[in-house]
């Protein structure tokens, strides 16, 4: 998928009705630009998938999507199959569509390791003392940080995600 076609993807995953951020899929995108995937039928996009590989161990798998109309017909699984072959050897981490989830254990071997809870909505309170522009913060500060809290190190994403 060239950078271009990302934002199809993004737009698909909010007509899903999930809440991508405004400008992850760049990070990710700058993180592994190999790792996106989009199935085309006759020149039209129809899907699309994204495994992108942080290190030798580690890669995280999203944006997997079938246009509705083309969905259990074979171009999914071919998709996936796709993006599973980049991840080679790796171990793969998803944020998976809860209906999804029993055909990701049975068909791909993948299994529940935590739950994801998301709340949204607009915060009280008082305003926070001392907010920090992550570009003030010294790369290998936020590297480190980050490296406790993610499995893999990800320079390249966080350079991109803090822009």
């Amino acid at each position: 998928m060239r950078q271009e076609e990302v934002q199809t993807a993004v737009d698909w995953a909010e007509q899903e009705g999930w809440n991508p951020g405004i400008h992850d899929a760049e990070a990710f995108y700058a993180a592994d630009p190999e790792g996106f995937f989009i199935a085309e039928l006759d020149g039209e996009p129809i899907g699309s998938v994204s495994v992108v590989n942080y290190d030798e161990a580690f890669a995280f798998a999203g944006l997997y999507i079938l246009k509705p109309e083309y969905r259990n017909r074979g171009y999914g699984s071919r998709l996936f199959a796709a993006g599973m072959a980049h991840a080679g050897e790796r171990n793969v981490g998803g944020d998976g569509v809860v209906a999804m989830q029993e055909k990701y254990r049975t068909r791909s071997g993948f299994r529940l390791a935590y739950r994801n809870i998301r709340f949204e909505g607009t915060g009280g309170g008082s305003e926070p003392k001392i907010p920090v522009d992550l570009e003030e913060v010294p790369f290998d500060r936020l590297s480190a940080y980050d490296a406790r809290h993610f499995p893999a190190p990800r320079p390249r994403f966080l350079a991109a995600w803090i822009r």
